[in-house]
């Protein structure tokens, strides 16, 4: 099932997440280009690669997709950074998945932790109380999953970039 952004952050299951979640203040961005040919994943590396190039912030949030099936909508937010310039602008430079922009909502509680070798992100969160979390499609009750040091397409997607480890932290 392919996902749909939602068409409004009104949407009463996109109400529902952020009520879950206790977050505010989601906002549709559109994917800009800045000339550093950004992949469609890895945005963390992405918008701590434009930080630390232009200035500003990485920022830590959810880009929130809509999956309809016999009437229910789901939200699904993906673990997702964007990138706030040194004017407070918020820039997605990661290309979505699906489409050309996201609705995306910060989340100030969000970090990357690491143990050991191990960067540990966030599990996708649903609007679905009794599933408020998943991983690979499946309902678990883990916060976090892991990305080794190692992982062969991060240490490209690094190299590409021309940064000198593949810490996402």
């Amino acid at each position: 099932m392919q996902p749909t952004m939602p068409t409004s952050e009104k949407d009463q299951a996109v109400l529902d997440f952020l009520k879950l979640w206790k977050l505010q203040k989601p906002v549709y961005l559109e994917y800009e280009d800045v000339g550093e040919g950004y992949g469609p994943d890895f945005c963390h590396v992405s918008a701590k690669d434009i930080a630390l190039k232009r200035g500003g912030l990485r920022v830590h949030g959810w880009a929130l997709w809509k999956y309809s099936q016999d009437g229910a909508d789901v939200i699904i937010g993906d673990f997702h950074s964007v990138w706030q310039n040194p004017d407070g602008v918020l820039v997605d430079v990661t290309p979505p998945k699906v489409g050309k922009k996201v609705l995306f909502v910060r989340d100030p509680s969000l970090a990357i932790r690491r143990v050991g070798p191990i960067q540990q992100l966030h599990s996708n969160r649903t609007n679905v109380p009794l599933a408020p979390r998943l991983w690979n499609g499946q309902p678990t009750n883990e916060e976090f999953f892991g990305v080794p040091d190692d992982h062969p397409p991060l240490m490209e997607y690094c190299e590409k970039l021309g940064l000198p480890d593949t810490s996402m932290l």
